[in-house]
């Protein structure tokens, strides 16, 4: 947002020049920044890499997917040295892009463990009568909000979003239910597992996953399984210190108690950690007017920086002139 705004002043005080800068900084940030290439002579030649070519001139799998902030069951994985055309899901539509930090998993596999989240889990549509491989943050977003109220107190729906991912998480370690046809999978996607229903995710629900991904819930340093039910008495099944009460989250948190604080409460001897979770985030190179103040005849801009993290890469720099 900070470079369009930079963009759109220079557009107004310097027109002549903006064409250009823009061209510029679009290609910089489709190709040096996400170190995609579009290549060949089709339509994508040139243009964002949601049009059509891609080559990724890494030497990690890449990862592209059709909603923005690396999320969506649709996308496209380009091994190291790829060159291919994005699927008809995806070209032309507003696609994000990021490292994987693993292979993908196939099969009945996960690249999860006990410190790490996985990228994916397999959720068995039981309607449907098949196992959908889903992204796992994905799959997270469009459950909280069919077993948390999105009206709910902020704080109740940061409990259940942490509930809700450790429940998944520890399924997904595991993979050891097995479909009538014998197909594989970690949860189901209704009350025997948790409920999970596509595209049912909301604003509120969105914010409490993304404010508490960072978050780890362990016990003894493993993932656990953090049940839950409506009230402390519908399910057979509670143990007190292993049950959250999903109406007592809600109750706890309208007088004022925290989502770290009503997890503690429910579930016995947790401990909740903070780490950042792997993923890249693209990287927008800086624009600097060097020189210059409008009335002299020579300004220049410069557009530079590297990615974040790398203090290896030679930092990326072209100027602009205007006489």
């Amino acid at each position: 947002m900070r470079d369009r705004r930079v963009l759109l002043l220079l557009q107004q005080q310097h027109p002549r020049i903006t064409l250009r800068l823009h061209r510029i900084h679009r290609r910089l940030r489709h190709n040096t920044a996400l170190l995609l290439r579009l290549q060949g002579p089709g339509t994508g030649k040139g243009k964002c890499i949601k049009n059509a070519a891609v080559w990724n001139r890494t030497t990690k799998t890449v990862r592209v997917y059709y909603n923005s902030n690396y999320a969506g069951s649709t996308y496209q994985d380009f091994a190291p040295g790829a060159k291919g055309n994005l699927t008809a899901a995806l070209k032309n539509q507003n696609a994000s892009h990021g490292f994987l930090s693993s292979v993908p998993p196939t099969g009945c596999k996960t690249d999860g463990t006990h410190s790490k989240l996985p990228t994916t889990i397999l959720v068995y549509r039981k309607s449907l009568n098949r196992v959908d491989r889903v992204e796992f943050k994905t799959y997270i977003k469009n459950v909280l909000p069919n077993e948390w109220p999105s009206y709910w107190p902020t704080e109740s729906l940061r409990a259940g979003a942490i509930a809700v991912k450790n429940f998944g998480w520890y399924w997904a370690l595991r993979s050891a239910s097995k479909t009538p046809s014998g197909q594989c999978y970690d949860v189901s996607d209704h009350t025997a597992s948790q409920v999970y229903k596509p595209g049912s995710a909301t604003a509120a629900t969105n914010a409490a996953v993304d404010a508490t991904w960072g978050t780890r819930m362990t016990r003894d340093g493993e993932i656990f399984k953090a049940q839950y039910c409506s009230t402390t008495t519908a399910c057979g099944h509670w143990v007190t210190g292993d049950w959250m009460s999903q109406t007592g989250s809600r109750d706890k948190a309208q007088t004022g108690w925290s989502h770290s604080r009503i997890l503690e409460h429910y579930y016995e001897g947790i401990v909740l950690t903070s780490w950042p979770p792997e993923t890249v985030r693209p990287w927008f190179p800086a624009v600097r007017r060097m020189a210059g103040n409008g009335r002299q005849s020579t300004m220049t801009w410069k557009l530079s920086g590297r990615p974040p993290g790398n203090t290896t890469r030679p930092e990326a720099s072209i100027s602009l002139n205007r006489t």
